[in-house]
């Protein structure tokens, strides 16, 4: 059987159809993120703990993140990351991510791929593996060299949880913010600092910056004198102005790739700094974004007897 007839038997509640071709973009985040009032915290009396609004989007997302939820990213602070990553992605823009043909039935076994969007997932996570390992900038090897060097450094030694080779699939979100200011030493506005485009069969010149999209909202970052040092977006001010630029559907696809922080506001979320509650709401981040739940199934514990040695008597 050939892999086109392997692909178009996947999945019992799945048809895929080769009568519409979906449109897809690939966005790189280069900027400082977190998690602050627009992702609108509420509590349901005084006495429950913080949530986080769900938002939906109409294109499917496909998230890799380089940080886990609740962390700090473990980059490179003059910004040299950013410079690495956005050159690699834009000599690379005409890679086509919906294109699953060299992605062999072996394979399809391996990941136990039954729909499109898990082939398209591994796709892209191949893809990102591909980048991170050529630049030897895996997240997960970079937080494992972390936490060699600062055994006691619990707080980043989370991101192991997220940093592991996934790619989240799903429609739901939680709108984390984005800023401009700051911008690190080594880093440009419009080439290496900002919100990128790249592969995508749009039309879009990979590299483009959103800055230059009407439709995508932002808010002006002002300093105590009143002038602008930055600009601030959010998720939802993304997914929105892209999903009406270019007219993307619920069988379209935005790929993005998040290099930034997760961390939740102390202002406005996580005021007490709580650990416990860091750990639920990044489950339900990661919950929202289709990276799954850990398993909840409790381990059976293993019956211990202490069994009394006999010494055989003399005879």
């Amino acid at each position: 059987m050939s892999f086109r007839d392997t692909v178009s038997k996947l999945g019992q509640s799945e048809t895929i159809t080769e009568t519409y071709e979906p449109k897809y973009l690939f966005v790189g985040i280069f900027l400082h993120g977190g998690y602050g009032a627009p992702a609108k915290p509420y509590m349901a009396n005084k006495h429950s703990s913080i949530s986080v609004k769900t938002y939906h989007s109409v294109p499917k997302l496909m998230t890799f993140m380089n940080c886990s939820p609740g962390g700090s990213l473990l980059g490179e602070n003059g910004g040299t990351d950013n410079v690495t990553l956005t050159d690699y992605f834009r000599r690379s823009g005409d890679f086509n991510i919906l294109d699953v043909s060299d992605f062999s039935p072996r394979n399809v076994a391996k990941y136990k791929i039954n729909t499109k969007d898990k082939l398209l997932s591994q796709n892209f996570l191949g893809y990102m593996n591909s980048a991170l390992d050529e630049l030897e900038m895996r997240p997960r090897n970079r937080t494992e060299r972390f936490k060699t060097a600062n055994p006691t450094d619990t707080d980043v030694c989370r991101n192991s949880f997220i940093c592991d080779g996934k790619v989240g699939i799903s429609h739901s979100y939680q709108n984390k913010s984005f800023s401009t200011d700051d911008r690190p030493i080594h880093a440009n506005s419009g080439h290496n600092w900002g919100i990128f485009i790249y592969n995508n069969n749009c039309g879009v010149e990979p590299g483009t910056d959103i800055h230059n999209i009407d439709k995508v909202q932002r808010d002006v970052i002002e300093n105590e004198d009143g002038y602008i040092v930055g600009m601030k977006y959010t998720l939802d001010d993304i997914v929105t102005g892209l999903t009406e630029e270019y007219d993307l559907t619920d069988e379209d696809y935005l790929f993005i790739f998040d290099y930034s922080c997760n961390n939740y506001s102390t202002k406005t979320i996580n005021q007490s700094n709580d650990l416990r509650l860091t750990r639920r709401l990044g489950r339900s981040l990661t919950s929202d974004l289709g990276f799954g739940r850990k398993s909840t199934k409790k381990r059976r514990a293993k019956s211990t007897f202490n069994k009394r040695k006999t010494k055989k008597k003399k005879q």
